[in-house]
């Protein structure tokens, strides 16, 4: 398998334009923080999981496709319990606790849920979405256990919910998508072209959001904190490498590599943004690291998917 990087690159540069949207129109007073929790709201609990079930629902059945997205699942796993420790490693000279707390956080999940879409489908087509949709079970399975673990450090408020672990906005999507891929249910297609449309605005409206949260980050901080950047270049570039590199040496086929290496290279998730502002955990670092390493990208995927194809190709 061969990745257009052009492509890639083309993609990439789409989002920056959204997200220098969104910083514009947070900047001219267009729209406020009411706005992006709507926005928040709407993407959480609407449109990303009518995305998930329609991507998963477009793709033909077969066995093949089940081993793949059985593969897809455990490089997730493994992927997201590497990234944790080395996040944990990477963040313990940082002296405020709160600030480590979203560097660690940062380090370890990527925006696969909004970004991951777009980005696989450019490269993969229909069967790039539903690889990311795979992906993205793991994704919420980490995030209300492990991050849960590591926001409430220090806290008695912030715990783990077993009951969030398998039933959130992520993971019943998922569960819901699968069973009617694999029962082959048959449902409407004006239904699935209704879910898959109202999903569609998730890239959109999740990188505009991205756009208003760094709008709150005064202009000069933008440029001058040294951790975000440090984090930045971990979450973007460093960790992606070192993920795809021990993909192939797995011997994984190397569509899967270039899985693991996408959906690594994707900047921090914008939840990150959303569990700072939930739990009072320094929301204005976390807008500008999640703002940052989302503008970055545009520089950083390409980069790496191109790394990927030489490790490919050893």
């Amino acid at each position: 398998m061969t990745v257009d990087i052009s492509v890639i690159s083309n993609v990439v540069a789409m989002l920056f334009t959204m997200l220098l949207v969104g910083f514009g129109a947070k900047k001219f007073g267009w729209v406020n923080d009411t706005t992006s929790k709507q926005i928040s709201n709407l993407l959480i609990k609407v449109a990303q999981p009518l995305l998930i079930i329609s991507s998963q629902m477009k793709v033909a059945y077969s066995v093949e496709n089940l081993k793949n997205g059985a593969i897809v699942f455990l490089i997730g796993i493994v992927a997201h319990g590497i990234l944790s420790v080395l996040a944990f490693v990477s963040t313990r000279f940082l002296s405020h606790k709160d600030k480590r707390k979203i560097c660690e956080f940062a380090l370890i999940f990527a925006n696969c849920g909004f970004l991951g879409y777009p980005v696989m489908e450019a490269v993969m087509g229909p069967q790039g979405l539903f690889y990311a949709s795979i992906y993205v079970l793991t994704f919420n399975i980490y995030t209300w256990t492990w991050g849960m673990v590591i926001l409430g450090r220090g806290r008695d408020d912030i715990k783990i919910k077993p009951k969030n672990m398998v039933i959130n906005f992520g993971t019943i999507p998922c569960f819901i998508g699968l069973i009617l891929y694999v029962s082959q249910l048959p449902v409407p297609e004006f239904i699935v072209d209704g879910m898959s449309s109202i999903g569609s605005v998730c890239t959109p409206m999740s990188v505009f959001l991205c756009g208003m949260l760094l709008a709150k980050v005064p202009f000069k901080k933008i440029f001058t904190r040294i951790s975000v950047y440090y984090v930045s270049v971990l979450k973007l570039v460093v960790f992606p490498i070192i993920i795809t590199l021990l993909a192939k040496l797995c011997q994984l086929p190397d569509t899967m590599v270039y899985v693991a290496a996408i959906m690594t290279a994707l900047p921090t998730a914008a939840n990150t943004v959303m569990f700072a502002e939930m739990y009072d955990i320094e929301q204005e670092y976390a807008a500008q690291i999640v703002g940052t390493a989302t503008a970055l990208c545009v520089a950083s995927v390409p980069l790496v998917v191109f790394v990927a194809g030489l490790i490919v190709a050893l």
